[in-house]
């Protein structure tokens, strides 16, 4: 079984903001005004994988879940910042413990389209086992005990700013991150028309399910 077992340097989470080159992430930057559009995280110094909640194919936008991402998602001029937060020996096994949890269930894990369409509107709106890359990021800080408020939540920008002074580097992606290869992420794997469409209405079919049972 695959877990998240990278062991950093030092004991760290790096948070990842990334300007996507997709039409949807254009999208997002052009609504909310800010720099980035999506949020990941790594434990690893060399920045080549990542774990988010994001589209599981490049080709379904509106198919996604809790993913591991290869760096080759961003190689090219993707723009990217990334921030060191430092965590103790208590809150690293505690980070570590949960995200292995989600990695192993992470087929009951769905993206929250819900939350992403009202975000910017600060509302919040919570479904079972469902997280945008935000909400997801924002959730394992509080989780290791790292001081967010409830703002951060709705706009990636928020998030940023409250992170601004962990920075370690800002530019391009080429110049920052590792490019291995796609190991676990289905981002380029060959997906049917008839696929994509019955993954996105399965995804929205549980993730309504969820909503209404709450």
């Amino acid at each position: 079984m695959n877990t998240v077992t990278t062991v950093p340097a030092k004991e760290t989470i790096y948070i990842v903001f990334t300007a996507t080159a997709l039409k949807t992430g254009k999208f997002i930057r052009f609504f909310t005004r800010g720099t980035y559009n999506h949020v990941s995280m790594t434990f690893s110094q060399e920045l080549d994988k990542f774990y988010s909640f994001s589209r599981y194919n490049i080709k379904a936008p509106f198919a996604g879940g809790f993913v591991e991402e290869s760096a080759l998602r961003y190689k090219g001029n993707c723009f990217a910042k990334v921030c060191a937060v430092p965590l103790d020996s208590e809150q690293y096994e505690r980070v570590m413990e949960y995200l292995n949890n989600v990695y192993e269930h992470r087929n009951e894990y769905v993206y929250n389209f819900f939350a992403a369409a009202t975000c910017t509107f600060h509302k919040n709106i919570k479904v079972r086992k469902s997280f945008t890359c935000l909400e997801f990021a924002v959730h394992v800080l509080d989780y290791c005990g790292f001081p967010v408020s409830e703002a951060d939540k709705f706009t990636v920008s928020n998030l940023e700013k409250t992170l601004n002074r962990y920075t370690i580097c800002e530019g391009t992606s080429n110049e920052i991150f590792t490019f291995n290869d796609w190991s676990n992420d289905d981002y380029i794997s060959p997906l049917s028309t008839r696929k994509k469409w019955f993954g996105t209405l399965k995804q929205f079919g549980r993730l309504c399910t969820r909503l209404t049972m709450q």
